[in-house]
């Protein structure tokens, strides 16, 4: 998100919209390895590795809640050209787009496509047109005045998304537990 912001305020909206749509390019690679990887392994792990995908998404919303009451202003930093590049580089070194495909996407991709191959479509339809428009937004509003993206509009934005954030760790938690046999006891 920072070079979103990065790219938009030093070289307007194409700048800031190339770096959002850099997942397009990299998700995929991650998308196929996690999805082999996975397809491999036994139900059990799969509940496992989407119990551990939980706690990640349990984990990214708490930074969420703490960046939401912490920020006295909105975040900035240096970019350079080649914005499309930049944001391929980042989103396949992120550490937390390899966690989120292996611990959350994939295996909520698996499932439901064994259940409902069209539901894994949306699923990946809804993913994309959500991450990147959210961004391409985000640099449409930063590229027609800062002032239209106060500290305080951040925040909010920052405490819903954390609150999104658990709903989706309490989902992949209940799934986890029902593929273990473990949810009926609750």
């Amino acid at each position: 998100m920072t070079l979103v912001v990065t790219a938009t305020l030093r070289r307007g909206f194409a700048a800031g919209a190339r770096v959002a749509v850099a997942p397009l390019v990299t998700d995929s690679i991650l998308i196929a390895v996690s999805v082999l990887v996975l397809r491999q392994l036994p139900a059990t792990w799969r509940a496992v590795i989407g119990l551990l995908g939980a706690a990640v998404v349990l984990g990214l919303a708490i930074r969420t809640w703490v960046e939401a009451r912490s920020v006295t202003a909105l975040p900035t930093a240096v970019g350079h050209r080649g914005e499309l590049r930049q944001g391929a580089a980042v989103n396949l070194l992120n550490p937390q787009a390899w966690i989120f495909w292996t611990a959350v996407g994939a295996p909520l991709l698996v499932r439901t496509a064994q259940e409902r191959p069209w539901a894994a479509v949306g699923f990946l339809a809804a993913f994309f047109l959500l991450l990147i428009g959210s961004k391409v937004v985000l640099a449409a509003l930063l590229a027609r005045g800062r002032h239209l993206l106060s500290v305080a509009g951040y925040r909010y934005a920052m405490t819903a998304c954390a609150f999104l954030l658990v709903g989706l760790a309490v989902l992949l938690a209940w799934r986890g537990l029902q593929d273990l046999g473990l949810a009926q006891r609750l």
